[in-house]
C-alpha cells in the first residue's frame, strides 16, 4: 500500500468520525473556577452528543466508579457516555489526566475510558499518565497529539470501530498500543514509541496500518497477530527481539516498505503468514536480520540487510519456504533446518 492510498485511508476514517454531527455546543473546563465546569467528568455529564469540551491547564485526578456488566464496576478518571465528543486540551504537555504515581501493579483506574456503545470520540493534545488503561476505547476513535506515559497499556482497544491515532507519543508504558478483537482496524502515523515492552501489538482485527514513526528501545516494535497490514516509512531503533513480526493463528499478508531498523537482536520475524517487502534496510542487528520459524514466510526484494554479527537471514525449523533477495549485504547466512530460495 504506497503513502498516498494510507492517507486517503486516514481521511476517510478520520472524516467518517465527525459525520452527522449538527450544531454542539462548546463546555470549558478550568482548574481556576474560571470555566463552567472544574471536574472533567462533570462536564461530559452536561454534554450531548457532539460536544465539543475545552480542558484548561492543570492535573486532574477525580476517579468516578462506572459499570460495565456482567462485570464489577470499573473506575476511570474519565468516562466517556456521549456519541461524537470531541475533548481538547489546550496543550498536551499542560493538561494532565491520571496518578501522580507510577501504576507499578499493573491495576488501578483507567484513565480515559468509553462506554459500550459509544463511538465518533475525538481526543487531543492532552497527556494521561500512571493508569492501567490509558486510554480504553470500545468504539471509533481519533486519538491526536497526545501523550501516553507509565501506563500497562496506552491505548487499548477492543469491539466495534475503527481507531486512528496521529501525532503522539507512548512512552514508558507496558504496550504503547493494544488494539485486539472486534475492532475493524486501526491507523498510526507519526507516532514515537520509546522504552515500551511490545511497542504496538495488533490482534485479530480487520486491518493495522503504521507508518512515518518511530521506535526507541522495548521488546518488540510492530507486531501483527493474526492481523494483515503495512508498515513503511517507520524507524526503529535497538528494538530488542524483532522490530515488526507476523505471527497467531491465521496466514496474514504484512506489507513492509522503506523501513529503517538500526540495532536489536533481529529485523523481521514471521512465524506464521507472509511479510513482503522492499526499499528496507536493517542494519547492526545482532542475531539475524531476518528470522523465519514456524509457519512463516518472507518475501522481499531491494533491501538492505547488514548485520553487525549472526545473520543476514536465518531459518529456524525445517520445510520453511522463504524467498529472499538481499542487496549490499554479507554473503552468508545460517538455513539450518530449513529452506533457503534466493529470488531470481
Amino acid at each position: 500500500m504506497k503513502a498516498g492510498a494510507l492517507f486517503l485511508l486516514v481521511g476517510v476514517l478520520i472524516s467518517t468520525l465527525h459525520a452527522g454531527v449538527g450544531s454542539a455546543a462548546t463546555i470549558r473546563v478550568e482548574k481556576d473556577g474560571s470555566g463552567d465546569f472544574t471536574v472533567i467528568q462533570d462536564a461530559i455529564g452536561a454534554a450531548q452528543d457532539g460536544d465539543t469540551i475545552l480542558i484548561g491547564p492543570g492535573n486532574y485526578r477525580h476517579v468516578t466508579p462506572y459499570d460495565l456488566p456482567p462485570g464489577p464496576p470499573i473506575r476511570a478518571f474519565v468516562t466517556v457516555d456521549k456519541n461524537d465528543l470531541t475533548i481538547r486540551g489546550t496543550h498536551r504537555d499542560d493538561v494532565v489526566i491520571g496518578a501522580t504515581v507510577p501504576n507499578v501493579e499493573g491495576q488501578g483506574p483507567k484513565g480515559l475510558a468509553m462506554r459500550p456503545n459509544v463511538t465518533g470520540l475525538v481526543v487531543e493534545n492532552l497527556t494521561v499518565e500512571n493508569t492501567r488503561d490509558g486510554f480504553y476505547l470500545l468504539g471509533e476513535t481519533h486519538l491526536s497529539n497526545v501523550v501516553a506515559r507509565g501506563n500497562v497499556y496506552g491505548v487499548h482497544a477492543s469491539r466495534e470501530g475503527g481507531i486512528t491515532i496521529s501525532d503522539s507519543v507512548f512512552e514508558l508504558n507496558d504496550d504503547g498500543v493494544f488494539i485486539r478483537g472486534d475492532s475493524s482496524g486501526a491507523v498510526l502515523r507519526h507516532c514515537t514509541f520509546s522504552s515500551s515492552a511490545g511497542s504496538v501489538r495488533f490482534s485479530s482485527i480487520l486491518y493495522g496500518v503504521v507508518f512515518e514513526s518511530s521506535f526507541v528501545g522495548g521488546i518488540i516494535g510492530v507486531s501483527f497477530g493474526s492481523t494483515p497490514g503495512t508498515v513503511a516509512g517507520c524507524h526503529f531503533t535497538d528494538v530488542l527481539n524483532a522490530s515488526v513480526t507476523t505471527g497467531g493463528v491465521s496466514s496474514p499478508v504484512v506489507e513492509a516498505h522503506d523501513n529503517v531498523i538500526v540495532g536489536g537482536m533481529g529485523g523481521f520475524w514471521s512465524s506464521a503468514g507472509v511479510l513482503r517487502g522492499s526499499g528496507n534496510s536493517i542494519l547492526g542487528t545482532t542475531y539475524a536480520g531476518i528470522l523465519v520459524s514456524t509457519g512463516g514466510s518472507v518475501v522481499l526484494s531491494d533491501n538492505d540487510i547488514i548485520p553487525q554479527a549472526g545473520h543476514a537471514a536465518r531459518v529456524d525449523i525445517q520445510f520453511v519456504p522463504m524467498t529472499l533477495d538481499i542487496w549490499n549485504s554479507p554473503d552468508y547466512m545460517d538455513t539450518s533446518g530449513g529452506s533457503f530460495i534466493a529470488a531470481s
